[in-house]
């Protein structure tokens, strides 16, 4: 018996920790199973925040002191996911602060590598940059980053690039092979978000999911900016094209065009009519309806700032702490 007893623990070794392991030192970094996300071994979604400030890109007025970022981060929901930028042209104290505020406080963030378009003293990416650029600066830089983080249960994900358009799907998957590859090589313990736009933007459907069955890339996205339409455009034609895929969707930038009193005759280049914070506030409200009746894991709100003083003029996509839409963030409740 003694021997069989023994046998059977040496099995048990070889083949992991046991269930009760499992349950008494549960996974602390974000994960995925199939297309859900997972915190702490139970089904993770979430409601949170864009904030590209609180690493340093925006007006002097916009950028948060220690005491405001902790002020920040403890005004959030348990367990938020905060989006902001992580990008080269960027101090890494300044980041450093941010993913330490968030640990803090028991948050997440999703630390986006680098924008597509100018901003943020960063140029624009073309394809010269997707097909061999990249490796230049951008790499060395991910590489950098990357280890500073790979053991930070508040590191969320990983976003190679934001807003990734006019390229070919061919050349964006190779370099989601690549860039998101050698991420994965660093760190085991975080997922890789795409940080893309919906089908539409990489030859519809069949693009789309050809991107994301990339190894590189864990979690899908796709971004929407409607102040008209009931539900996020993107949504329904993004889960289609997943469909086959198998990976977690969420919406990593949702906004709406919108000033305090509203004003229909102002639009944006989009041709959006500016709303008010109230309506704005209800028509996120029905959004999220929508969402999370699907298998969508989350949504991302675009943008806030804590500059009340801009917040209140013109119309604009951001939302400041008075935002109605900001306390929806905080209370809506997440199925």
């Amino acid at each position: 018996m003694a021997a069989t007893a023994a046998a059977v623990g040496l099995l048990g070794g070889c083949s992991g920790p046991s269930l009760e392991v499992l349950e008494r030192h549960p996974n602390p970094f974000l994960a995925r199973q199939g297309t859900d996300l997972r915190l702490q071994g139970q089904h993770y979604r979430f409601v949170g925040l864009n904030a590209f400030t609180l690493t340093g890109c925006g007006f002097a007025d916009q950028l948060l002191d220690d005491a405001q970022l902790d002020v920040f981060f403890a005004s959030l929901r348990p367990h938020s996911l905060v989006r902001t930028f992580a990008y080269a042209s960027m101090a890494l104290p300044a980041i450093d602060r941010v993913v330490a505020a968030a640990r803090a406080h028991g948050h997440m963030v999703i630390l986006s590598l680098a924008g597509h378009g100018a901003g943020c003293q960063e140029l624009a990416k073309d394809q010269a940059f997707y097909q061999t650029g990249f490796r230049d600066t951008y790499l060395p830089w991910v590489q950098q980053i990357v280890a500073r983080f790979k053991d930070d249960p508040a590191l969320g994900m990983w976003e190679p690039i934001s807003a990734p358009e006019n390229i070919d799907k061919l050349t964006l998957r190779t370099f989601f092979d690549v860039v998101g590859g050698e991420i994965h090589r660093i760190d085991s313990n975080h997922l890789v978000e795409s940080g893309t736009h919906g089908p539409w933007a990489y030859d519809a459907a069949g693009g789309y999911a050809f991107i994301h069955e990339s190894a590189g890339i864990d979690v899908a996205s796709f971004r929407d900016y409607d102040t008209t339409h009931p539900e996020p455009p993107n949504l329904a034609p993004s889960l289609g094209a997943l469909a086959t895929v198998g990976k977690p969707l969420i919406l990593v930038e949702a906004g709406m065009f919108a000033s305090i009193p509203g004003d229909v005759t102002k639009q944006d280049s989009s041709m959006m009519p500016c709303i008010s914070w109230p309506q704005r506030r209800d028509r996120f409200a029905t959004w999220l309806g929508v969402a999370f009746s699907t298998d969508l894991a989350g949504v991302a709100v675009w943008n806030w700032t804590p500059d009340e003083k801009s917040n209140q003029s013109p119309c604009q996509y951001d939302t400041a702490p008075s935002d109605p839409l900001v306390q929806l963030v905080h209370d809506y409740p997440v199925p």
